[in-house]
């Protein structure tokens, strides 16, 4: 099968369903693009995206503002007729303000260029083989530029989204039209001088506010009206997963490289082994040579045997491994594994990351409202801020994979890239034991505020403002020390064969 896939490229316009359906087959048979070629068909499909995404927003929410009456055709007709009227009304404003037009073009077209090359950055450790370090970023660069296509999906299924809003918002509001009325109105305004009157009447106008939300949002309309804006982001957090999932494939595949080729080293001292024979031991440190050189001195993390031993204990031995012993757990590392599996590891922990960021988000909503009801719009900031953090986590072990290679390169002339990768993959789970912490704290500061007051008659009334510079630097400074880490635990890897 690899034979036959370098006799027989595939031509650039295969990339444009290929690069998403089949990535590890799209890697072999469109390696020969050029980077100036992939770019291009970049901006080409970036361009094609927006405006497809553009059209199709348009045309759904024009379908949502018309009511079905009169038959499919009178429906379609008048559809179009609201699509032209309002694709019109986008034109001439955009006519009438073409200076923010272009800037508004220049700042996606930076957005969308930083974007696609972070994203190509986070990945370029799992992609590296034995290889320049510089043929490993166009490789990364290459496969992120082809994979652009797979917004096209995605585009189609937020369109698709936004008219389901726009349908269940209309047809709700044209069957319940009729006004609602709560009990207990807030009371009239206080005298700004009674700062005890003041605070109650502010306390009473955020329960009612809060209840006047829950009666309208979530006992009027249905519980699909209710979380349209909930349902919106979770189908396009697992879209953007499936996306990245197919990018991660494609980068990580089987792939012909030209091999720097170097001569064999103590993986201890780096000493070169040329000559010396598996049994004896380096001249130089005396670490055996049989584990420098031959691949069953290096067995590999407990991970890498999951299937034998089970996921759950391979994942804590790992997990507990690196952070207690890591100079042995470095050692067992073979550069020459395919990356999966400390990409999947990463993955996972990338994965918990985001559950307990949502669990502990949602469950200080429930611990800080008056009788635990649901605060309105808390399921949105919760999805959004277990995303942003589980990225920030995947983003943080591929960048200190790069500094540590780049710090190894600079002494040795070597891409340590391949093992680098590793460690930090491994290493991830520092990570997560730190946001796990940092949430425990969080929910414990917020049920205290609450209802016990313990922490207030402890430290006095500047218990909040302390609270959050301490949960703020602790979540600052561990990337820091998480990336030192790594940096120092790479070099059980800077020697490796």
């Amino acid at each position: 099968m690899r034979s036959s896939d370098a006799e027989c490229r595939w031509p650039l316009i295969c990339a444009l369903v290929n690069s998403w359906l089949r990535p590890a087959r799209a890697t072999r048979k469109l390696a020969d693009v050029g980077l100036v070629k992939a770019w291009l068909y970049h901006v080409l499909m970036v361009v094609f995206v927006i405006g497809a995404m553009a059209l199709l927003s348009t045309a759904c929410v024009a379908l949502g503002r018309v009511a079905y009456q009169h038959g499919i055709i009178d429906f379609l007709t008048r559809a179009y007729q609201e699509f032209e009227d309002l694709w019109i009304e986008e034109l001439a404003y955009f006519y009438s303000r073409p200076d923010m037009f272009v800037e508004a073009a220049i700042g996606l077209a930076v957005a969308i260029e930083c974007l696609t090359i972070g994203i190509a950055l986070a990945l370029l450790p799992f992609g590296a083989r034995k290889e320049r370090m510089r043929s490993s970023l166009a490789h990364a660069l290459r496969r992120v530029w082809l994979h652009t296509s797979a917004a096209l999906p995605a585009g189609i299924v937020i369109s698709m989204l936004l008219f389901f809003a726009e349908a269940v918002d209309r047809d709700w509001r044209e069957q319940i039209r009729q006004e609602y009325t709560l009990k207990n109105p807030p009371p009239v305004e206080p005298d700004t001088d009674n700062a005890e009157a003041m605070a109650s009447y502010e306390e009473q106008l955020f329960k009612y506010n809060e209840a006047k939300w829950e009666y309208e949002h979530r006992c009027l309309s249905p519980w699909y009206k209710a979380f349209s804006i909930e349902l919106a982001m979770f189908v396009s957090i697992l879209t953007a997963a499936l996306a990245l999932w197919s990018l991660a494939r494609g980068i990580t595949a089987y792939r012909k490289t030209s091999y720097q080729s170097r001569p064999p080293r103590c993986r201890a001292c780096g000493y070169n082994l040329t000559g010396q024979k598996e049994e004896s031991r380096c001249p130089e440190c005396g670490y055996p040579v049989f584990d420098s050189l031959n691949p069953l001195g290096t067995p590999g993390v407990p991970w890498e045997h999951r299937a034998t031993i089970g996921c759950l204990k391979a994942y804590f031995r790992t997990t507990f491994g690196f952070l207690k012993e890591t100079d042995q757990a470095t050692q067992k590392l073979s550069v020459d594994k395919h990356p999966g599996d400390s990409l999947f590891f990463l993955s996972i922990n990338a994965a918990v990351c985001f559950l307990v960021v949502f669990l502990s988000v949602v469950i200080s909503s429930l611990v800080s409202s008056a009788g635990g009801a649901f605060l309105g719009g808390i399921t949105g900031y919760a999805l959004f801020l277990s995303v942003l953090l589980s990225a920030l986590l995947f983003c943080v072990a591929g960048f200190g994979a790069i500094l540590a290679a780049l710090i190894i390169r600079r002494t040795q002339g070597t891409n340590a890239l391949p093992g680098t990768a590793q460690v930090a993959s491994y290493f991830s789970g520092y990570l997560v034991i730190c946001v796990l912490i940092a949430s425990v704290v969080g929910v414990i500061f917020i049920f205290d505020s609450r209802h016990t007051h313990k922490l207030q008659a402890l430290l006095g009334d500047n218990v909040d403002a302390a609270m959050g510079i301490a949960l703020y630097a602790f979540l600052l400074i561990t990337p820091f020390l998480y990336l030192v880490r790594v940096m120092r635990a790479s070099k059980g890897v800077r020697y490796a064969n």
